[in-house]
């Protein structure tokens, strides 16, 4: 590993003009949305660098394809062993040089392109982070390219050397690790099963109904937009988010700040995935209506 310069650092994209949203203000009944429909098939320009032969289809089809690679990319990513790595601030370095293992299941375009050190952002005022513990995870540039339109991702460099793996190493300081976390999982698998579950106590049999079927992508759209429009139903899954969060109100506020600090990611990195957005809407309104609920109570 190199330790001649600092690596990149991401500037944080600008934020949403409407990211100031308070949980202990009376939010708006669906999530602000900073795009048109016809920008829902957007892609970042760097999908020219990582899949030239792809700048033709729709962002929408090239996302479907990244989901049925999934398994793949899960696969090399294990097999670097990078995934909960953490290292000190000061010893990041701008490149990381990798031998790639002899895995003949795994196709060479598959591996990883970069390395971020995921730090929150901002930093204590005046803190030395110099030896804070990071932990620095693999990414693949073509798939934060379908997604994030708004993150300037430098270029893995070239190498002619199919046996060693160049990692351009980044960094990358987030306002919120967990909404990071979410968002990521989203990206390579596509699961809005896992994505609601994660942002709140669903009933299991609803969310089931969401697992990810790549003979049928986009199979959760009808179902998103039935509930989604319908009052009676939010306020059944509101009631259920109640009756199941512990902790009483509070609590049912941290689930609402959690949807909100995902809204404010997904509006930053500029992802216009319409199916995301349903989602995010659907939890939004849910969460809401609990609080509602509760304070109704």
């Amino acid at each position: 590993m190199s330790s001649l310069s600092r690596p990149q650092s991401i500037p944080p994209p600008e934020t949403h003009i409407d990211a100031e949203l308070d949980c202990n203000e009376e939010l708006p009944p669906v999530p602000p949305q900073p795009f048109r429909d016809d920008e829902a098939d957007a892609v970042s320009p760097l999908l020219r660098h990582y899949a030239p032969g792809w700048v033709s289809l729709s962002g929408r089809t090239i996302r479907e394809e990244l989901f049925r690679l999934s398994q793949q990319f899960f696969d090399s990513i294990k097999t670097l062993r990078l995934m909960s790595t953490v290292v000190q601030d000061k010893s990041i370095a701008p490149y990381l040089c990798i031998d790639l293992p002899l895995t003949p299941n795994i196709d060479s375009s598959c591996y990883p392109t970069h390395v971020f050190a995921v730090s929150p952002q901002p930093a204590a005022e005046g803190a030395n982070t110099a030896d804070a513990p990071v932990p620095i995870v693999a990414i693949h540039g073509i798939v934060l390219a379908a997604h994030c339109t708004k993150l300037n991702l430098p270029p893995p460099p070239h190498s002619t050397d199919r046996q060693i793996l160049n990692l351009v190493t980044c960094r990358f300081d987030v306002a919120s690790i967990r909404a990071w976390i979410l968002l990521r999982s989203y990206m390579y698998g596509g699961s809005i099963k896992t994505f609601l579950s994660m942002l709140l106590p669903l009933p299991q049999v609803f969310v089931d109904d969401f697992s990810p079927n790549y003979a049928s992508p986009g199979h959760e759209r009808p179902k998103l937009s039935a509930v989604s429009g319908s009052e009676v139903l939010i306020r059944i899954l509101a009631r259920h988010v109640v009756d199941n969060t512990a902790g009483g109100y509070p609590k049912l506020l941290a689930h609402m700040e959690y949807v909100l600090e995902v809204w404010r990611m997904i509006c930053d990195l500029g992802m216009y995935d319409t199916l995301l957005w349903m989602a995010l809407r659907l939890a939004w309104q849910i969460a809401r209506n609990a609080l509602l609920i509760k304070r109704r109570a």
